[in-house]
């Protein structure tokens, strides 16, 4: 990761609550470091594994990389074509009161 976007990503971090790392499932892996969410320890993180109905999606190495990167489950796996998968996630985010849905 480039400094400059390290350094606006750790400012950013503390005005926040929870961050959602979204890592794509046909992804091999991510640029950041292993270390690199330690700096933001305070603050949760919430998995998500997007494109996992693309050719050459992975969802098990997707979670092994959110693993690597210290990211705890659950993770949420989503994709366009299923509104189903984006449900979860976001019936999640309310239990946690993260996500107001419309009109509430």
């Amino acid at each position: 990761m480039h400094p400059h976007l390290r350094q606006n990503f750790l400012s950013t971090a503390a005005d926040v609550r929870t961050v959602l790392f979204l890592h794509n499932a046909d992804a091999r892996n991510t640029p950041l470091p292993s270390d690199f969410l330690r700096a933001v320890g305070h603050i949760p993180v919430i998995g998500v594994i997007s494109k996992t109905d693309v050719a050459g999606a992975n969802i098990p190495r997707a979670q092994q990389e959110l693993v690597r990167l210290g990211i705890k489950e659950p993770f949420f796996a989503v994709n366009v074509t299923s509104p189903a998968t984006i449900d979860e996630l976001r019936k999640y985010l309310t239990a946690l009161h993260l996500w107001t849905p419309v009109g509430e």
